[in-house]
């Protein structure tokens, strides 16, 4: 997509909005990146490290796929932060990631669990 594109508006559970017309919501600019990525970055880190032994490899194996999600989409200009952290016991990830875009700076966060 590129400046100026729109899509379906989806909530955070991806269900459909429907804006105060009663017509399906819709989303443009920033708000379609994110909603893109997110969905896109949520599946990799749900198939990459749900279920899986946390090790350093399956670590960075995850960040290099990030960093091909992100390089692959034109609307990243910088890949500012991308952070795959384990907890003490090493069964649950923080997935912080920070990118400016043609739109601004966005942030995601996402967990994945065993």
């Amino acid at each position: 997509m590129t400046s100026g594109d729109t899509g379906i508006g989806l909530d955070e559970n991806f269900d459909l909005v429907i804006d105060n017309s009663g017509d399906v919501g819709s989303l443009s600019d920033i708000e379609e990146m994110h909603k893109d990525l997110a969905g896109q970055l949520t599946l990799l880190v749900e198939d990459e490290l749900v279920g899986s032994v946390l090790t350093n490899n399956r670590i960075a194996e995850t960040k290099a796929g990030i960093q091909s999600v992100l390089d692959n989409d034109d609307r990243v200009t910088d890949i500012v932060n991308v952070s795959v952290r384990k907890n003490r016991v090493g069964n649950l990830a923080r997935v912080e990631i920070t990118v400016d875009s043609i739109y601004g700076g966005l942030q995601f966060n996402v967990s994945g669990s065993d």
